[in-house]
């Protein structure tokens, strides 16, 4: 970067347009003399600082997640211990939610620990060392550990080598410093998360958009749905949510682009974290409301106000849309389509709707992810299989929209037994045509899945892994009727 500088010499540079990368180097960037404009260097180290934000959240009374940072294995164990089970654990400083997982217990956290980081080993990249032998022991491990242990990422890692670690691997109990601080925080089961993006002058803060994530905590914000505007916060906890984004921002002193992540549980609301940047949402945000927020975010940043702009109000969506991701299955036959806390998506589409859940059915389409007459095809682990048994009104109303169920025929008579429901048997090797929707919820990505699914997307059938996400397309279901309409309307 300083050799580009050199050559280029800028009158200003901006940090604020290209994810995390450059707000790392923003400080180091400022102290070798380079106009770096917008926000200042030290206000984004200190948001991107846990223990710092912290304090500074303390002092504005904002809540967050009770959580806890850990260098070594020993701090690990003992934070999760106090934080108490399910916990979100994640290397600091990563992108993209890389070595981010939801431990259930203590066996999962030690396979995480011993699993993710050994001291002088990349988190990313398989030892030469492990051969075949170290994988049977992988697989021995995965199989003691109980469902709920089966942590996410560390899980999702089996095949690439590194759950296949020897004990002598691991020795001493440092984890690897790159990944120092191992921040660790109780996970907020069930909660919805929430992105907004704003702009402020570093006087008045105009907010770009208010979005609710479809899928709940514990999936990657960039793998998961948005609404804009949001369908099921309330008014006074959006209402709520703006403020606490309007006193964010002026107390840190922000000048040009920043998002908050919250989440929303039981009314309350909880800060996840504060990017003092562009997030990947602002061009979305763009497009729902017809206003460039970079371009506006530039502007402020070389000295304009927001009252030079006539930017005074918070941005209005011009109607309801969804923010979808593409997901890369079908360049991975196979692969796992579950959604975890680190991000694998490769795209994004939009799509407008008559109502929040309309758009997020046309969405759908958008990603190649349709919904086309046929059965319903249900393959679940156990733990899925007791949530499902309690939305028996989200099955009968698939049902009744032309999704009659079906399974496995290895699992069809109980599931129908357990469901008290007609599931008809259906072998995927001959009649998978016969699949209209699919319904995909494993913790444990075992082989046989993975056959099951190969074939599901080897037909483009459109796969659904979370509840949240078969009721949106439920409830969006009416909003996909495309009949011509008179251009006045």
């Amino acid at each position: 970067m300083l050799a580009i500088v050199e050559v280029e010499r800028p009158d200003a540079v901006i940090v604020q347009f290209g994810g995390q990368t450059p707000l790392r180097l923003a400080v180091a960037l400022a102290e070798a003399g380079v106009p770096v404009v917008g926000t200042p260097p030290e206000v984004i180290e200190m948001a991107e600082d846990r223990e710092r934000f912290s304090a500074f959240a303390r002092r504005l009374d904002l809540k967050m997640p009770a959580h806890r940072t850990a260098r070594t294995a020993a701090e690990a164990r003992d934070a999760a211990a106090a934080l108490g089970f399910p916990v979100l654990v994640r290397p600091s400083h990563v992108l993209g939610g890389r070595g981010m997982a939801i431990l259930h217990d203590a066996a999962a956290l030690d396979l995480y620990l011993r699993s993710q980081f050994h001291p002088g080993d990349s988190p990313t990249a398989q030892r030469p060392d492990r051969g075949r032998a170290a994988q049977e022991r992988a697989a021995q491990e995965r199989a003691a550990l109980t469902g709920a242990a089966l942590a996410g990422a560390a899980l999702e890692r089996a095949g690439q080598g590194h759950l296949g670690a020897d004990p002598a691997d691991s020795a001493g109990d440092a984890i690897d410093p790159r990944a120092m601080p191992l921040l660790i925080d109780a996970f907020l089961d069930g909660a919805v998360e929430v992105d907004v993006d704003a702009l402020c002058d570093g006087r008045r803060v105009v907010i770009g958009g208010v979005m609710e994530q479809i899928e709940r905590a514990g999936v990657h914000s960039g793998d998961s749905a948005c609404l804009l505007p949001p369908a099921t916060l309330g008014a006074e906890v959006e209402a709520e949510l703006r403020a606490l984004t309007r006193r964010i921002a002026l107390e840190l002193g922000v000048v040009g682009l920043i998002n908050v992540q919250a989440a929303v549980l039981d009314g309350q609301i909880f800060v996840l974290e504060v990017n003092p940047r562009g997030s990947r949402t602002v061009p979305f945000v763009g497009k729902v409301t017809g206003v460039c927020m970079a371009t506006l975010a530039t502007q402020i940043m070389l000295g304009a106000t927001l009252d030079d702009l006539g930017v005074v109000e918070d941005l209005i969506p011009a109607g309801f849309a969804c923010k979808e991701v593409v997901l890369p299955l079908s360049r991975f036959n196979g692969a796992s389509p579950m959604l975890r806390p680190e991000m694998r998506s490769t795209g994004e589409v939009m799509a407008w709707g008559p109502d929040p859940w309309g758009a997020f059915a046309r969405a759908q389409i958008a990603a190649s992810n349709a919904a086309s007459s046929g059965a319903l095809f249900i393959d679940a682990d156990p733990a899925a299989l007791d949530l499902l048994a309690e939305r028996l009104d989200l099955l009968d109303a698939l049902v009744a929209a032309g999704f009659p169920l079906a399974a496995d025929p290895a699992s069809a008579p109980a599931l129908s037994d357990r469901l008290q429901r007609p599931v008809a048997a259906l072998d995927l090797r001959d009649e998978a045509e016969r699949v209209g929707l699919a319904f995909v919820a494993h913790r444990d990505w075992t082989p046989a899945c993975v056959a099951r699914n190969r074939r599901l997307q080897s037909h483009g059938v459109a796969i659904f892994t979370t509840f949240e996400a078969l009721e949106a397309l439920r409830r969006g279901l009416p909003g996909l009727d495309f009949a011509p309409r008179p251009i006045q309307r």
